[in-house]
């Protein structure tokens, strides 16, 4: 039984706006491509070097998930949204002022790691508990404030580089991140009250029974056959996504002959139908599913991928960058709600962060193992194109597995 919702429950739409906000400066992290040149430059570092630290922040991830979930679980998201914005905002300083890797790396992949790892884990764990209505409508919504910020700061980040140097570029935008996030955290972010329900909304009920809406913590998830088949989809799903965002710029200019900032702007098309394709998802899968979601998803990746490793021409990557951008945007939104509707509503904190290890293998292999690849093949992306294909159907098969272990889930009712 639900808790009806309290007169003094906050307002959802503006704890929504606020991780909107939030989640626009952590985007700021997958525009790293258009930098990693730039630093590699200054610096003298090869670029396998520079792209690792972009792979420590996604190994952190989940680790700094699972840790803040237990707060974010216990009603601290305000303060893990404040947090996380400076340590974000701090990590850019040091990393833009760093001149030896080791430093780099402490600053960027471990600092901003952990500081975008806690936002995004308190910013859209805690917002879906506003909405378990319109649960798939406010994931795509949410993270597709995160594509929007790779959108926006790969042009912006490019025009600062050209203009102060990729150094101090760093050093002003982890200013705004830190400045920008914390006041978001302070007057807008505000934890949702247990077993809250929106006004006028009761959980729907058939006449047949219904699916239990579980409770279930990190330990029961773990011995739930769902948890093995959407640890794997979510690897598929996430090593295709990280592979083109953190390579875009080389594959633009090495592969396809354009310009840094012709490239950088492809930076921003991925973007843009990144963060598209964040908000269509959500809306698709409230209505057909997210499960006929991410298949629809992973045959648009593989078609994508196939694309760019055999073809050429500035048409092939145009609508290579935009069906991929639109593939993972479905990706980032759709595990969250479907997290949360396998295992309930009361530990999605913890319970996504143990989940979001997923994403976090394929952001330690694919964007290092697709780089060295190239670097092999005089900046090649072909083959890594295809291997990436052929795990993106992977992804296809796993969908039809779930479907199969999904059919024991436990009915109310019956």
């Amino acid at each position: 039984m639900t808790t009806p919702p309290s007169t003094t429950a906050p307002n959802r739409n503006m704890v929504l706006v606020g991780a909107v906000v939030a989640l626009l400066m952590g985007g700021a992290l997958y525009s790293f491509s258009v930098f990693a040149q730039p630093f590699a430059q200054l610096r003298g570092w090869d670029m396998p070097s520079v792209m690792f630290a972009f792979g420590l922040t996604s190994m952190l991830a989940p680790i700094v998930m699972v840790l803040s979930g237990f707060l974010l679980d216990h009603g601290h998201s305000r303060k893990l949204v404040i947090l996380g914005g400076l340590l974000f905002g701090s990590g850019h300083i040091i990393a833009g002022l760093a001149t030896s890797l080791p430093v780099f790396y402490l600053a960027y992949g471990i600092v901003a790691g952990f500081g975008q790892g806690m936002m995004y884990s308190a910013a859209l764990n805690n917002t879906l508990k506003f909405f378990p209505d319109k649960r798939g409508f406010a994931s795509g919504v949410i993270t597709g404030g995160m594509g929007a910020g790779s959108a926006l700061f790969a042009p912006l980040g490019r025009t600062l580089v050209s203009s102060l140097g990729v150094s101090k570029a760093f050093v002003t935008l982890g200013v705004v991140f830190a400045v920008v996030v914390a006041a978001v955290g302070l007057f807008l972010i505000r934890p949702c009250p247990p077993g809250y329900t929106p006004a006028g909304w009761t959980p729907p009920v058939s006449s047949g029974g219904t699916r239990a809406m579980r409770q279930i913590n990190w330990k029961g998830m773990l011995g739930t056959p769902q948890f093995w088949v959407m640890v794997p989809m979510f690897i598929a799903g996430a090593f295709f996504g990280l592979m083109i965002t953190s390579n875009l710029s080389p594959i633009s200019e090495g592969m396809f002959g354009l310009s840094a900032a012709t490239a950088a702007l492809y930076v921003s098309l991925l973007a843009v139908f990144n963060a598209i394709g964040r908000i269509s998802w959500g809306w698709i899968s409230d209505r057909i599913g997210v499960i006929t979601s991410l298949a629809i998803v992973f045959v648009l990746a593989a078609l994508a991928l196939t694309a760019l490793g055999s073809g050429s021409g500035i048409a092939v990557l145009t609508a290579g960058v935009v069906v991929l951008g639109f593939a993972f945007g479905g990706v980032m939104s759709l595990f969250p709600p479907l997290t949360m509707g396998n295992f309930g509503p009361r530990n999605q904190g913890v319970n996504y962060g143990i989940i979001f290890s997923a994403y976090a293998l394929s952001g330690v292999v694919a964007p290092r193992w697709a780089s060295n690849m190239a670097e092999s093949a005089d900046g090649d992306f072909s083959r890594a194109f295809y291997i990436a294909a052929i795990i993106a159907l992977v992804g296809l098969v796993l969908t039809f597995v779930y479907r199969a272990v999904d059919k024991t889930r436990p009915v109310q009712g019956r």
